[in-house]
């Protein structure tokens, strides 16, 4: 059942039924599971990227500890980028297992491949966030990171998925999340877009309030909350106002 926002709205268009836009967003994210490899060339990429690392620096780096085993989990993959470059880069320093979870077979098959011959240490499932029971699809794993990079605008119900992932989180763990600005210039073009290729999907990006309310009641207390510049986008324009805002960063942890 589709959750309406704070503000009453939606996080599709009203007029699709909860199983057209399941199989509709089925039927995109396997189109697109072996075409975004570009994105880790991108600005856009490298900016969240940055951001994820020196995020976890800042919760986790002390120099007395050098071998912290943290494990991370990334809820909603997709083709396991970010997912791969986060742990490659921080196994040396913390010691780090990345565990991986999409809706789809493609998304899940893309990741095994590209993390093949690769130090880290990973595992890969396909699932629905929504609807199986994370606890049985994972036994009893607890993580000290989750990441939502892009995805919380997917979910039919935000506040059920949080829920269900505070079962996995540690105590002391961090729900780190990246959403796209409902009002920038990109989630524009991207609903044009899905105008123009039937197997694309646009879906409302909730505001960085509903998601902090939305985790709220759910147990979950913000920690941090940063603006995302946009890839690419002259530094003079982020002055002109939350067009040309990217997204947010946001850390929550339990309260």
């Amino acid at each position: 059942m589709t959750v309406p926002s704070p503000s009453g709205e939606s996080n599709y268009k009203s007029h699709i039924s909860d199983t057209v836009y399941e199989e509709k967003l089925r039927q995109s994210f396997a189109y697109y599971s072996d075409k975004w490899d570009n994105q880790n060339l991108s600005y856009h990429y490298k900016i969240k990227r940055q951001w994820l690392l020196n995020t976890i620096h800042e919760f986790y780096h002390d120099p007395q500890k050098t071998n912290l085993n943290l494990k991370i989990l990334d809820a909603g993959c997709g083709n396991g980028l970010y997912l791969i470059d986060i742990v490659e880069a921080l196994e040396n320093i913390y010691g780090v297992d990345g565990v991986g979870v999409d809706l789809t077979e493609e998304m899940i098959e893309t990741s095994r491949k590209r993390a093949l011959d690769l130090k880290g240490k990973y595992e890969w499932f396909p699932m629905d966030l929504e609807n199986d029971d994370c606890k049985s699809k994972l036994g009893e794993q607890q993580f000290d990171i989750i990441m939502m990079n892009g995805v919380v605008c997917y979910f039919k119900n935000i506040p059920q998925v949080l829920n269900s992932l505070k079962k996995l989180l540690k105590q002391d763990g961090k729900l780190i999340i990246i959403h796209h600005n409902p009002n920038n210039l990109t989630n524009l073009v991207l609903k044009i877009k899905s105008l123009l290729e039937s197997e694309f999907i646009w879906v409302r990006n909730p505001s960085n309030k509903e998601i902090t309310t939305y985790a709220e009641t759910k147990g979950y207390l913000l920690k941090k909350y940063q603006i995302l510049p946009c890839g690419g986008m002259p530094y003079f324009l982020y002055s002109l106002g939350k067009i040309f805002w990217d997204g947010y960063g946001l850390v929550f942890t339990l309260k």
